[in-house]
C-alpha cells in the first residue's frame, strides 16, 4: 500500500517564527510515521528546504514558495506555482491525497489523477481559498470528479459541492461528523491545546491509513481524531505522532468511556 500526496508546501509565519508547513507535509509525514511510503509531489521556491528518508519527495524548485502568516489573522504572503500533469507521471495505481493550499491544482488535474487512481481523497481547504489585501476567504467551488473521500472544515463544508463516498466534516473541539450512508459521530479527546496548525491534514494522514487497512469507517475517524489531538499538544510538524502513541490515546478514552 502505496500513498501519493499532491500538493504545494509552504514557510508558515508563526509568532514570527518562519517554519515548514503546507498540508502535504503535515499529510505525507503523518502517512510515514503510521508506516507506509508516501511520495509527495509539488512546488518549492530556492528558500524551501525538506527532506526526510522515508519519503519519495518530487518537490521541484519552480517560482517562489507559498507563504502564509498567522501571526494577525490568516494571511497569504506568497503563492505557489500550479501542479502540471507531467509533474504527477509515475504515480499511478497509488492512493492519491490532494492536499492543495491555495488553487495549485487544477480541474483537468484532477480528472486526470481520477482515472489513474483507484482511491482518491482531497482537502477541501486549498480549493475554496481566494485572497483579497493578502486576507484569506473562502469562495464557492464545485470539484469535478467524484472522489472516494473528502475532508472539510465545518465553514468549508458550507462552500464545496462534491460527490464523494466518505465525507468528513471536522468540528473543531467538537470532534467530527462523517457521513458515509450513514453518519457518524466522532468524538474529540481531551488535549491541552498549544498549537493545532496543521491538525485538519493530520486527521486526513491518520484516517486514510486506518481506513485503507479497516474499511471501518467509525473506528478510522476514531484514530484520526486521536492522532489529530496529539498533533495539537506540540508545534509544527515535530508533533505529528506515531501509531503508539495514537493507539495509546485511544486506549485511555475507551477505558474511561
Amino acid at each position: 500500500m502505496e500513498f501519493a500526496i499532491v500538493g504545494n508546501p509552504t514557510i508558515d509565519l508563526v509568532n514570527d517564527e518562519e517554519r515548514i508547513g503546507g498540508a502535504v507535509i503535515y499529510t505525507s509525514l503523518t502517512i510515514a510515521n503510521l508506516g507506509y511510503p508516501v511520495t509527495v509531489i509539488g512546488n518549492h521556491g530556492t528558500d524551501f528546504n525538506f527532506s526526510d528518508e522515508r519519503i519519495d519527495s518530487r518537490l521541484k524548485e519552480r517560482g517562489r514558495t507559498a507563504r502564509f502568516s498567522f501571526n494577525s489573522g490568516f494571511e497569504i504572503i506568497e503563492k505557489g506555482e500550479a501542479i502540471s500533469v507531467k509533474d504527477v507521471k509515475g504515480i499511478e495505481g497509488k492512493i492519491i491525497h490532494c492536499a492543495p493550499i491555495f488553487n495549485e491544482i487544477s480541474p483537468s488535474l484532477l480528472r486526470y489523477l481520477r482515472r489513474i487512481t483507484p482511491f482518491l481523497s482531497a482537502d477541501a481547504q486549498g480549493f475554496l481559498r481566494r485572497e483579497k489585501m493578502k486576507k484569506v476567504y473562502l469562495a464557492d467551488y464545485s470539484l469535478p470528479v467524484k472522489l472516494d473521500f473528502l475532508k472539510a472544515s465545518e465553514e468549508e463544508s458550507l462552500f464545496i459541492e462534491a460527490e464523494s463516498d466518505i465525507l468528513s466534516i471536522t468540528l473543531g473541539d467538537r470532534g467530527a461528523k462523517i457521513i458515509a450512508g450513514e453518519v457518524y459521530k466522532i468524538p474529540a479527546f481531551k488535549t491541552k491545546a498549544v498549537d493545532c496548525i496543521g491538525a485538519g491534514d493530520v486527521f486526513c494522514g491518520a484516517f486514510l491509513v486506518r481506513y485503507m487497512e479497516t474499511k471501518d469507517v467509525y473506528q478510522s475517524g476514531l484514530f484520526a481524531s486521536a492522532a489529530a489531538s496529539i498533533s495539537c499538544e506540540g508545534r509544527g510538524i515535530h508533533s505529528i505522532p506515531q501509531r503508539n502513541e495514537v493507539i495509546d490515546r485511544i486506549r485511555k478514552y475507551e477505558m474511561n468511556y
